[in-house]
């Protein structure tokens, strides 16, 4: 089993260059393949995360998600209590990496009492990303 975080915005393409410049993300798919973003995959080692350009409603009506499209989209721009963990390598050296490409760290690097050595970055839409020491 795999889970892939799908992260919906109103600038997919933003998003998408600050994950593949800022936090050094491998862009694995993207449509079209020329001209914005709608839609892409990304991963860093082995997690994967989705962007997906707002979707219009009035274009979508009849697909088979469009019962997800209408739940999401109210929901876009509004991230959610949810920080989602990624394990890397070298946590420090990524800390580090992250920090000289300007990200925007929100919580320093630290031994937090769970046993993790971790650090927090916000993306542009404010969905919260946290990285720690693989193993951890």
């Amino acid at each position: 089993m795999a889970i892939q975080i799908h992260y919906w915005s109103d600038d997919a393409e933003r998003l998408l260059a600050h994950y593949v410049d800022v936090l050094s993300f491998e862009l694995v798919y993207r449509q079209p393949d020329a001209g914005p973003a709608d839609f892409c995959i990304l991963k860093l080692g082995d997690a994967q995360i989705m962007i997906a350009e707002t979707p219009d409603l009035a274009v979508t009506a009849g697909r088979n998600d469009e019962r997800l499209l209408e739940a999401m989209i109210p929901r876009i721009g509004h991230p959610g209590p949810i920080s989602v963990y990624v394990g890397v390598e070298d946590v420090d050296a990524y800390h580090g990496r992250l920090a000289s490409a300007g990200a925007q760290i929100i919580e320093p690097i630290w031994d937090a009492p769970w046993g993790l050595r971790q650090f927090s970055v916000l993306d542009p839409d404010e969905n919260v990303m946290t990285f720690h020491a693989m193993g951890g």
